[in-house]
């Protein structure tokens, strides 16, 4: 019986060993902690750009006769150029959660999502110009829309689009 403990217990010493060893190595630091940063990133891009989509889209909907009015020079109504923002948003926002989840900084990534990204950034630039021009030359100089809160939004959102459309091309050019 003695016999039988002792070698149960080199046994159990042997096996030990073995038991110490993980099975499934844990990933590396650094590379948790860079998704860690890039998940918070895509998280604060997500704030930022959803209460435009939203917005844009609830107001391209509204009922609001303002909206239809066109000009000679420019076949495009207020709510073409809010539709078409709304979707240009989700697409940049999707394409920016591609390309910046996929970039690893020492692969090369001259990937079809960073040029459809980059190139759906310019389209943005043009376009918000384009709706901002018909904002001035329409809306304020003739005081169309009755409604404040669609002057006020449309206002503060050519603003802030033009701002992030301007930074987003300096960073581009460095």
């Amino acid at each position: 019986m003695l016999l039988y403990i002792q070698h149960l217990s080199m046994m159990h010493e042997e096996h030990s060993e073995l038991l110490l060893h993980p099975i499934i190595r844990p990933p590396n630091n650094n590379e948790t902690d860079a998704r860690i940063v890039k998940i918070f990133i895509i998280l604060i891009s997500f704030c930022v750009h959803i209460p435009f989509i939203v917005c844009d889209y609830y107001y391209s909907y509204v009922n609001c006769i303002c909206l239809h009015k066109t000009t000679n020079e420019l076949l495009i109504t207020m709510q073409n150029y809010l539709q078409v923002s709304c979707y240009t948003q989700v697409s940049i926002l999707l394409s920016f959660c591609v390309c910046f989840w996929g970039f690893h900084p020492k692969q090369n990534n001259s990937s079809v999502f960073i040029i459809i990204y980059k190139s759906l950034c310019v389209f943005s630039l043009l376009w918000n110009i384009t709706g901002f021009i018909l904002f001035w030359k329409i809306f304020y100089k003739n005081s169309l829309c009755n409604t404040k809160n669609i002057t006020m939004y449309l206002f503060v959102t050519f603003v802030i689009k033009l701002i992030g459309n301007f930074v987003y091309i300096n960073k581009f050019n460095k």
